[in-house]
This record gives structure tokens, C-alpha cells and sequence, in this order.
């Protein structure tokens, strides 16, 4: 595991390199993050089948999820949360800086408690019907082609100590079959 030491705690990357150096790439911890990049991508999918599709129509998102996933402390290990229904990673508030910065990078647009309640439409109505949003959390979004959205949360603790960060996606499909399949691509997307 590739670690380096940032206020005595270790940050992780997937990738194993010979040489454990790490430096900051456009704000992202890692050695050479090209290589990192391009040494995650496996064979191409065949042509025609389901992750053919879901690579094609998901390609950013999935990308979003990687850069955001490059700097978490190496302790924090993403979950699935049930009650949300979204990937889930919590950790120390002494991280958060260097955790924010690919959140604030990759995602188009970013909301708070301000800013959230002049939002409309149905992506708008189901966050506030499910998350609602209070002073001190972040929304992050980011929308493709197909009207698909997807949001990253942000969430301080009342400890002031820890911070939640859930990422989910919003499809305006049928609720049971999108359901299913959205957790399999944040699944995938995370390695859950």
C-alpha cells in the first residue's frame, strides 16, 4: 500500500507502486496520477453487453468516483447505507480539506443551505424529501446527457469531529428496477 505521512496519518491509493512516493497532482494525492489512472483501467468491454452499456453511459460518473475516492484517509473504507440508499465513507474533520478538494474539482455544481433553497425540479424535491439539508452540509452535482444526476453529500457530525461524505445517483426511472442497478454502479464504482 502506497502511503504518505500527512499530520502522522496515512492516505491510501489502490495502485502499488515500487517506490512509495507520493506528491500532489492538480490537488490529487499520488505519485504519477496518469499512471495510476490509466493502470485502473482493465480490458474494454465487448461490444454490446451490459457493461459495454453502463461503461458508455457512466463513464463520468464513474470517473468522479475515482478522483474523489484518491484522497481519503486510509482508514476510511466506503459502505453501502440502506436507509439513503448510497455509498457511504465517513472521517476525521482533520481530513476534510484534503478530501473537499476533488469534491469541489469534479463535480459541476455545489449547493448549501443557502444557495439549495432556490433549487427546483425533481432531483431538488426528492434531496429535500430525503436528505434535507441544514448549515454545515455541502451538495455536490454533477448532470450528464441523459438527465441522470449524480450528488455527492457532505455531513459534519454533531461531534465536530467527524464528517460523512454519501454519493448517490438519481435516475427519474422506476423507483424498484433503478433502485437495484444504482446500487450496483455505486457498488462498482467503489468496490463495495
Amino acid at each position: 500500500m502506497i502511503a504518505r505521512q500527512a499530520n502522522n496519518r496515512k492516505f491510501r491509493s489502490s495502485i502499488r507502486l515500487p517506490v512509495p512516493i507520493i506528491c500532489f497532482k492538480d490537488g490529487y494525492l499520488d505519485s504519477d496520477l496518469n499512471g495510476i489512472l490509466q493502470s485502473r483501467k482493465s480490458a474494454p468491454p465487448i461490444k454490446g453487453t451490459m457493461m459495454d452499456q453502463q461503461s458508455e453511459n457512466y463513464s463520468t460518473f464513474a470517473d468522479i468516483c475515482t478522483k474523489i475516492s484518491l484522497n481519503l484517509p486510509e482508514a476510511s473504507n466506503w459502505r453501502w447505507d440502506e436507509t439513503f440508499q448510497t455509498a457511504l465513507v465517513a472521517f476525521e474533520k482533520s481530513d476534510g480539506d484534503l478530501v473537499l478538494f476533488p469534491l469541489i474539482k469534479e463535480f459541476d455544481r455545489h449547493w448549501d443551505f443557502t444557495s439549495l433553497q432556490q433549487a427546483t425540479g425533481p432531483f431538488f424535491e426528492f434531496f429535500q424529501a430525503a436528505f434535507g439539508v441544514i448549515p454545515g452540509q455541502r451538495i455536490f452535482t454533477s448532470e450528464d446527457s441523459a438527465g441522470r444526476i449524480l450528488f455527492a453529500v457532505w455531513w459534519p457530525w454533531g461531534d465536530d469531529v467527524n464528517i460523512s461524505l454519501r454519493v448517490g445517483l438519481f435516475v427519474t426511472a422506476d423507483h424498484d428496477t433503478a433502485r437495484a442497478r444504482i446500487k450496483n454502479l455505486l457498488s462498482g464504482w467503489f468496490h463495495l
